[in-house]
């Protein structure tokens, strides 16, 4: 598997439970934008999967969604 292969996994499990996490706290985009101090297009990218987050951010997000930061890249079990 390639670089860039990875990077698109990653970037879209990555999108994939920053919206699921978000939507079951019942967070909008601008909720946790304001809760982790980015501005509101930054999330929209992150759940577009268009930007990659920093680990900074990463662990910011999962504070604000009360999950680890392991939960925002791993691909979910299907015990959930």
């Amino acid at each position: 598997m390639s670089d860039s292969r990875d990077k698109e996994e990653i970037l879209h499990t990555f999108a994939e439970n920053l919206r699921r996490y978000r939507t079951q706290k019942g967070l909008t985009q601008l909720d946790l934008a304001v809760a982790v101090g980015l501005d509101l297009r930054q999330i929209k990218r992150y759940e577009a999967a268009t930007s990659t987050a920093t680990i900074v951010y990463v662990c910011r997000i999962a504070d604000a969604l009360d999950v680890s930061a392991g939960d925002l890249l791993t691909n979910p079990t299907n015990d959930m």
